[in-house]
């Protein structure tokens, strides 16, 4: 990197604020322009044609330059107000001392001095409003009291040269071209402001597009969240009612096992009437019941060939989900009265292929498909349990027959034990009495 490359940079920090990085470059490159472009001609051209005029063009050139040092250091925040107040200050000075009294401003000069105001806008970002008024008012008294300042500063110095010749042409285009190139500066940075805007456009649009992608990737990791949670909470409250009819079948034998059973299943589905049949024969005898019309004390039953819906579903040996239950099917009477339910599940309880009974079940609501599901998977439970208690039942009475016959097969052994033993006395009672006989029979 070249000298005029680290000037042009100076002062550059990636722990700077944006918006003063971007003023670096032309904050640098006012205060070269300042000193080769304006200064250092002033000076030489004062010293030939105005004496001691040419301190003021080299004192500011060389404030410039210690600037652009101090930049170096990082002084850049208050470089800036120097490079603003310093040309416009020294240059009110220059013209006031070449215009005499009473005499009109040098033109050329006057134009350098507006060109001048126009320095704060290319070094100061436009957040900065606070600067940017106090070095524009600042400049702005300086033109506008020219006529007092001129008062000010006196000296016996011909400005024809200056005033109109060739000189004044120069300075003229001096100003104007130092006035374009800051207008071309606001223009370039405004133009690197628009593109900067443009990219942070472009990123936050990338970003917001990021941000969008995440939250529908968020979401959907969220629904499957809650997917995955309610598969584990239906799961569980499956397992958990399998295993509570499980339980109610190792604990609870005899009749009072389907009552125990229909009440334990109606809680736990929120139902609000429920019937279990046993088959029994022809009939499906009912076992148990929970706000039914009916009790397992009045011994009701269906006939299978019953053309109801329990005796068809049934002999179809298929389940039966209603939602739109006729009022005159069915009612659950209460405190509050009577009043239909929304829903009907029949169900077949089956072990295998063989139907073991029916199961009704009433609801205030819908219901959803995993509960179905349940309710299907608990009607096999339950249609196992009467297989198995049917054999159980069988089995024991089997058994007591068995004992029945083994005791009656004991007590007719026995009795025949003890003939056997009267008819072996009387044989040995008959063979002595023949002894005897034959014993006199022998002496006669």
């Amino acid at each position: 990197m070249n000298l005029l490359q680290r000037a042009l940079k100076a002062g550059d920090s990636p722990d700077m604020p944006d918006y003063l990085r971007r003023k670096v470059f032309p904050t640098n490159l006012i205060a070269l322009i300042l000193i080769f472009g304006v200064a250092t001609p002033f000076a030489i051209i004062s010293t030939f044609y105005f004496g001691f005029l040419a301190f003021y063009p080299a004192l500011g050139g060389i404030i410039c330059l210690g600037c652009v040092i101090v930049n170096f250091m990082g002084g850049l925040y208050y470089t800036r107000y120097v490079i603003s107040l310093v040309p416009i200050f020294l240059g009110s000075i220059y013209n006031a001392y070449l215009s005499n009294d009473g005499e009109q401003p040098l033109l050329a000069l006057y134009l350098l001095e507006l060109a001048f105001t126009m320095i704060p806008f290319v070094i100061f970002d436009l957040r900065e409003r606070k600067p940017l008024i106090y070095l524009v008012g600042f400049c702005s008294v300086l033109i506008l009291s020219f006529p007092i300042t001129n008062n000010w500063f006196v000296c016996d110095i011909d400005s024809t040269v200056l005033r109109f010749g060739w000189l004044s042409t120069l300075t003229v285009v001096l100003s104007i071209t130092f006035a374009v190139g800051c207008i071309l500066g606001l223009a370039l940075l405004n133009n690197q402001a628009q593109q900067d805007a443009e990219k942070l456009l472009t990123v936050s649009t990338e970003k917001n597009a990021e941000l969008e992608k995440s939250r529908e990737q968020m979401l959907l990791q969220m629904e499957e969240i809650k997917r995955s949670s309610e598969i584990i909470q239906r799961t569980n409250w499956e397992t958990n009612g399998i295993s509570l009819i499980s339980s109610i079948t190792r604990q609870e034998y005899g009749d009072h096992l389907y009552s125990v059973i229909t009440q334990k299943l109606v809680q736990y589905v929120g139902a609000y009437q429920a019937a279990l049949y046993i088959r029994d024969g022809s009939q499906l005898k009912l076992m148990g019941s929970y706000a039914y019309e009916y009790t397992v004390a009045d011994n009701y039953s269906v006939d299978i060939e019953d053309s109801g819906l329990l005796g068809q579903c049934y002999r179809d040996r298929r389940h039966q989900f209603i939602t739109n239950v006729p009022s005159t099917y069915i009612q659950i009477n209460s405190g509050l009265g009577a009043k239909s339910p929304l829903s009907l599940m029949v169900m077949p309880l089956m072990n295998g292929e063989e139907v073991e009974g029916m199961m009704e079940l009433a609801f205030f609501a819908q219901l959803k498909e995993y509960e179905v599901d349940f309710l299907l998977k608990v009607a096999e439970k339950i249609g196992i349990t009467i297989q198995t208690y049917r054999l159980e039942f069988s089995n024991s009475e089997l058994l007591n027959r068995t004992q029945s016959q083994e005791e009656e097969l004991r007590q007719n052994l026995e009795e025949m034990t003890a003939i056997n033993e009267e008819a072996k006395r009387k044989m040995e009672h008959f063979e002595q009495i023949i002894e005897e006989l034959r014993f006199q029979l022998r002496r006669a």
